[in-house]
């Protein structure tokens, strides 16, 4: 072995290790690199968490972002089983059940044919529709069905005269239950109030109970959740309006003016003729705790069903079986509100009569 080639040898041992250097070098940098990326991304999370507060809410509930419902520590979530947002109520004895509304024989495929019309369904020789109403409701879902599909220039006026229509249908405006219609209400912060304007609600004596909002096909997307941000601020604003209405039954006991309860908020989007239900189950320590700004522990998890989430996800009112579950659910919703009413009229007066009985022993 000569003197030339232990010299080459020599050279090449020292090229690898300095390769093999350079190499530890660049893996050790990247791992760096990859440990400060992950740092700076924990820090601005951290920021982005610690950053939002009351003056990054809107004053208006129509300009909530998902980043607004998160600080709000609000969430949905897809339902199990359908009884956990609708009442497991027994409707068979339910009198004026408006089955008639169920129209088997109209679905979007008849709503769409080119020679639809009403006078034609009055006068078909084959069980031909005489009730005024339900040819009202019928023009009503044939005009939201036949608007759907426009992209520019719609508004919610088709999709507002149809659910106005449904919530009558099914008595939500016989007393006690009242339809109140673009209500205006507040969330409570801190003393800071955000307005919100639900489309409907529905209120028992003195405390609302259900809202509902509608939209156009066209007008919802993935920004808003498909309108669930809406949804969370109306429901949550229609809780704080409850613990300030003056008849609401919050003083349980003398000297306790400042008393929250928990309560059941049901709410309904209808996205022109697709309907999904909400049901939120909200804690008076949440309630209580927005008195001192944006909750830190306290949550609201509303249940979604049909489970699913989406602009055509839910019960389509212009298809037989959806309507049929629309109706089902929303006479359910009213007979459990109705159940509850009774049960609070009952204490009431037996409270009533043991006042009475203890001030004729005095």
């Amino acid at each position: 072995m000569g003197p030339k080639y232990r010299k080459k040898r020599k050279l090449a041992e020292v090229g690898s290790e300095i390769s093999a250097s350079k190499r530890r070098i660049v893996s050790q940098s990247s791992q760096v690199s990859d440990l400060m990326l992950a740092a700076s991304h924990l820090r601005l999370n951290s920021s982005l968490d610690s950053s939002y507060n009351l003056d990054d809410l809107p004053s208006s509930a129509s300009l909530f972002t998902k980043r607004a419902v998160e600080a709000l520590k609000m969430s949905f979530k897809p339902a199990k089983k359908i009884i956990d947002v609708i009442p497991n109520i027994d409707i068979s004895k339910v009198k004026n059940f408006p089955e008639v509304y169920y129209l088997n024989k109209i679905d979007r495929d008849f709503l769409r044919k080119p020679d639809f019309s009403i006078e034609k369904l009055k006068k078909q020789k084959k069980n031909p529709i005489k009730d005024k109403r339900v040819l009202s409701f019928i023009s009503k879902l044939y005009r939201a069905v036949e608007y759907s599909d426009l992209k520019i220039g719609m508004r919610e006026t088709t999709t507002d005269s149809l659910v106005d229509d449904l919530l009558r249908i099914v008595d939500l405006n016989d007393w006690p239950l009242v339809i109140r219609n673009h209500p205006s209400f507040n969330i409570y912060i801190k003393n800071n109030a955000y307005v919100t304007i639900p489309k409907f609600t529905v209120m028992n004596e003195d405390k609302d109970i259900a809202l509902i909002q509608s939209m156009h096909l066209q007008n919802v997307g993935p920004p808003s959740n498909f309108g669930e941000v809406q949804i969370a601020a109306k429901i949550l604003a229609c809780a704080c309006q409850n613990i300030r209405s003056l008849d609401y039954d919050v003083h349980i006991q003398k000297d306790q003016e400042d008393q929250y309860i928990d309560q059941t908020i049901f709410a309904i989007r209808v996205i022109s003729t697709y309907v999904t239900f909400y049901k939120a189950e909200i804690p008076s320590k949440y309630l209580e705790k927005l008195d001192e700004g944006l909750p830190q522990e306290q949550k609201i998890e509303i249940l979604r069903w049909p489970n699913r989430n989406g602009a055509k996800t839910g019960y389509n009112l212009a298809q037989p079986n959806g309507r049929q579950n629309v109706l089902i659910s929303l006479v359910k919703i009213r007979e459990w509100n109705l159940r509850n009413l009774r049960n609070k009229w009952r204490k009431r007066r037996r409270k009533r009569r043991r006042s009475k009985q203890k001030n004729s022993e005095k």
